[in-house]
């Protein structure tokens, strides 16, 4: 059996870590990129990290945020409305380890009126991409079964919270412009997803938003996280958190 033992935050889970500065103020419509991963690094997203104000009187704008991966964006958050002179803190579902050249991005809209400059501003840890800390993801996953993740050889995992504690981890999805129904399993080394390996309800994500079925665990080589989709989209996204440790 297979126990853990976390050290200090900073340090040993996010070793060399340092806190970029991201801010700025736009008034572009539609994707902004406002953060990139650097080579050799990773960058934790928490809960919580980000603020904006929508510095005019005379509009109303939405925004969401986004990640970049690989030259294609995805959703991390429901549409927002900052309405004349207003700002808030929000963030994603849940948190996110990003890689090196994944960018943060920003899409915004005007719904009335100017709607701009937004304001904006995010907390974010950089820390070495060595790290045994990362989210695994999948991208426009295919209806049905999905391997979200699979625990390598030598090797045990836990799925964390932002806390980065001995917890549950939502297996979070961002829809499409379509409700879909999810759900997980944590599947033993030569089982296939199956009932008696569920461990989330159905879980329903509105047209485009975010929403996470909480689970508990760890797992072992060749055991693996399924998630369930019932219809696959290429602009769906799907994370969960790992910390893995040789054993």
């Amino acid at each position: 059996m297979s126990t853990f033992t976390l050290g200090p935050i900073i340090g040993d889970v996010l070793p060399n870590a340092t806190f970029p500065k991201v801010q700025g103020s736009t008034s572009a419509i539609g994707d902004l990129d406002v953060y990139t991963v650097p080579t050799g690094r990773k960058a934790f997203l928490s809960a919580n990290f980000w603020a904006d104000y929508n510095d005019n009187s005379g509009g109303t704008l939405v925004r969401f945020l986004e990640v970049k991966i690989s030259g294609s964006y995805y959703r991390v958050t429901a549409n927002a409305s900052r309405t004349v002179n207003t700002g808030a803190v929000t963030g994603i579902f849940t948190p996110m380890i990003l890689e090196a050249g994944d960018k943060l991005a920003v899409n915004t809209a005007i719904t009335t009126g100017n709607g701009f400059p937004l304001n904006y501003a995010a907390s974010i840890v950089e820390f070495d991409a060595g790290s045994k800390l990362k989210s695994a993801r999948l991208t426009g996953p295919s209806s049905g079964d999905n391997t979200l993740y699979t625990c390598p050889s030598s090797t045990a995992a836990m799925l964390v919270l932002s806390q980065l504690v001995t917890s549950g981890q939502g297996v979070t999805f961002t829809a499409d412009g379509t409700q879909r129904n999810i759900y997980a399993n944590i599947v033993p080394n030569g089982s296939s997803p199956a009932s008696t390996n569920r461990f989330t309800t159905t879980v329903v994500v509105s047209a485009n938003t975010v929403n996470a079925g909480v689970v508990f665990g760890s797992l072992t080589a060749g055991d693996f996280v399924n998630i369930n989709v019932d219809v696959g989209a290429a602009t769906q996204f799907a994370w969960v958190n790992i910390l893995e440790r040789a054993v």
